[in-house]
């Protein structure tokens, strides 16, 4: 597992290195192919080689987010191809047109709920103001994390000076699975 890991991250950074991007998908405008939640792998490519039919990643000017969506129409001018895109799901086409330099690449691969974990870094980023003190949520969870297990753990420690019967009725129980577990194991290679 940790092998499978290690080998993740290693070809994310690798392949950062040669422009590809790994996308979170945070609307349902390619849905049911390319769902919420979902991450979409994009290889770097010449905007002049994308065709109809390609899912493409692009971003418009004035918009900080990749835009995941499947050219419909190609349209060649003298200033070269312009591309019509459209999501899936969407009844009409995008209004803007897409510049081939404005093509960030093509999708290769698509994997759902995996762009969920990738959200998760903007979970240390959120803050919230708390009696003028401005904290990330992440911070706040496990504070809170952390209090239930130290509220639990004195919780038993309490039960074991002021009940000491459930203490050792629990450890009668833990020896009484042990020794039958015991004679399974006998039972079974005898």
């Amino acid at each position: 597992m940790l092998g499978l890991v290690m080998g993740t991250v290693a070809f994310v950074m690798a392949a950062a290195q040669f422009g590809w991007e790994f996308d979170a998908v945070l609307s349902g405008s390619m849905e049911p192919d390319i769902g919420v939640g979902g991450l979409v792998v994009v290889k770097p490519v010449d905007g002049r080689d994308v065709a109809v039919g390609d899912v493409i990643s692009f971003k418009l000017p004035g918009i900080d987010t990749p835009i995941c969506h499947r050219v419909v129409d190609r349209q060649e001018t003298s200033d070269g191809p312009l591309f019509q895109t459209m999501g899936d799901a969407n009844e009409d086409p995008d209004a803007n047109l897409v510049r081939p330099e404005d093509v960030n690449g093509r999708e290769v691969l698509y994997l759902p709920y995996v762009g969920n974990l990738a959200r998760l870094s903007e979970f240390g980023r959120t803050r919230v103001n708390i009696l003028g003190f401005s904290l990330p949520v992440a911070v706040l969870v496990i504070t809170a994390m952390g209090l239930v297990f130290i509220g639990l753990t004195f919780k038993d420690a309490l039960e074991d000076i002021f009940r000491p019967y459930k203490r050792m009725r629990r450890e009668r129980l833990k020896k009484r699975k042990e020794r039958l577990l015991r004679q399974r194991k006998a039972f079974r290679f005898g």
